[in-house]
């Protein structure tokens, strides 16, 4: 029932990016990949509430182009300077996504097969875990405080990963820097979910 589940998700996904849901390309570089927005600045800014919530929905996502789309458009929209504060809402979707993504078992083909356009000796994509760890902290660094409500959400599945090992010092720092920005409520949920830093 869950891979159903999880098939239906992720054809959405697919469905909503191939039809414009997500109004963005890649722009393929030689170094890097970056997003370009197929509207204007100020109309991704009054749809950033929205935008955030579908590419949260997207970090589940393995599969290129869409895994790529989704965290590029995610850092993007999240650090737009200037915009107000997402609703109690919007955050409690976007953290939920979060959640999910956090959990994803990344099936081992897909974190080690080399893409044929990076070859052997090329850097690895992250994975879905890392992906939607450095995306919690850029919610974090955007929405600050407020998002210290619903941080309980995404610290269990983040606690899990800390007894792997290569996942437990950049999780460690990630965890620093959300209790630094997130101020001292945030070290409170984490504590109250058993993680200590």
């Amino acid at each position: 029932m869950e891979e159903i589940r999880e098939e239906a998700r992720a054809w959405w996904a697919c469905q909503e990016y191939s039809r414009g849901g997500l109004p963005c390309r890649i722009n393929h570089g030689t170094a890097s990949n970056r997003i370009s927005w197929d509207r204007t600045e100020e109309e991704v800014r009054s749809r950033r509430e929205e935008l955030l919530v579908l590419s949260a929905d997207g970090l589940r996502e393995i599969r290129h182009p869409y895994s790529t789309v989704a965290r590029l458009a995610f850092a993007d929209l999240a650090g737009l300077a200037g915009c107000p504060p997402l609703s109690e809402q919007a955050l409690r979707s976007i953290v939920g996504s979060m959640r999910l993504a956090l959990q994803v078992e990344q099936p081992s083909s897909a974190r080690s097969a080399p893409s044929p356009k990076r070859g052997l000796g090329a850097p690895r994509d992250r994975g879905v875990f890392e992906g939607a760890l450095a995306a919690l902290l850029l919610l974090a660094r955007s929405e600050g405080p407020g998002l210290v409500p619903f941080l309980h959400v995404v610290i269990p599945p983040i606690g899990k990963r800390l007894l792997l090992r290569g996942h437990r010092e950049p999780t460690l720092d990630v965890l620093r820097e959300l209790a630094s920005v997130c101020g001292p409520g945030a070290e409170a949920v984490m504590r109250s979910r058993g993680v200590v830093l």
